[in-house]
């Protein structure tokens, strides 16, 4: 995701190669395809609330997303950004393999389940408000464009990067609302991706647009007063 800044400079596009892109594509539709399967097998033997609210709180957000995204200029300058692969990978392995897990070992805890809708959701309105700030400056690339306006209304007023605090909030979530607790440990590793990235995304940000540090350097990154 891009920070709207006010520089530009050429290079060259750089993508995924395609057959790993393929293969990561091909492991999520098998995942989405058995989670289906599964619960639809399972639908008598598995207490059906939290799967309602599961599905309840994922459709929020990818409708009050959709909503929220208005595309983005396409004469930009784009680094060179193979995490961005990853960490998709790992967020809808934790979006499509919670059901899958439930299926397996299903637990109902009401508290927990509760906590976690609400912490995905707090993560969704996040995200959200941040896409609608940043308007057709927002891009799931590491990127900037000509003539672009420091952004710091909204969410940008506290952190740095919202967008990624949100859905590292939405990640934690999810696997709580169906009590899966072996995929917080897949939350751990895109905790790390999105640090990694947040770090990754600084430095061509300093690169392209020379006053961006001295901008930003009353603005934690993600964690007010930590980090």
């Amino acid at each position: 995701m891009s920070h709207p800044l006010a520089h530009n400079s050429p290079s060259p596009r750089s993508e995924y190669p395609q057959t790993v892109s393929w293969l990561l594509r091909l492991t999520l539709w098998g995942l989405m395809l058995a989670a289906g399967w599964m619960v639809f097998s399972q639908w008598e033997q598995i207490p059906h609330l939290p799967l309602f609210l599961y599905g309840g709180v994922v459709s929020v957000y990818l409708i009050a997303e959709r909503r929220a995204y208005r595309g983005s200029p396409q004469n930009s300058t784009r680094a060179n950004d193979a995490l961005r692969y990853w960490l998709a990978f790992f967020y809808y392995l934790i979006l499509l393999g919670a059901p899958l897990f439930y299926t397996f070992q299903p637990r109902f805890n009401l508290v927990f389940s509760l906590a976690g809708a609400l912490l995905a959701l707090a993560g969704t309105a996040l995200r959200v408000w941040s896409v609608a700030t940043l308007g057709s400056s927002f891009s799931g690339h590491i990127e900037t464009w000509p003539n672009q306006a420091l952004v710091t209304s909204g969410p940008y007023r506290f952190i740095r990067h919202p967008a990624y605090a949100g859905s590292i909030l939405q990640t934690i979530g999810l696997p709580l609302i169906l009590n899966v607790w072996p995929l917080l440990l897949g939350c751990a590793v895109l905790l790390a991706l999105f640090v990694r990235r947040i770090q990754l995304e600084e430095i061509f940000l300093n690169r392209e647009f020379p006053g961006y540090q001295h901008a930003m350097q009353s603005i934690p990154r993600l964690i007010p007063g930590i980090w």
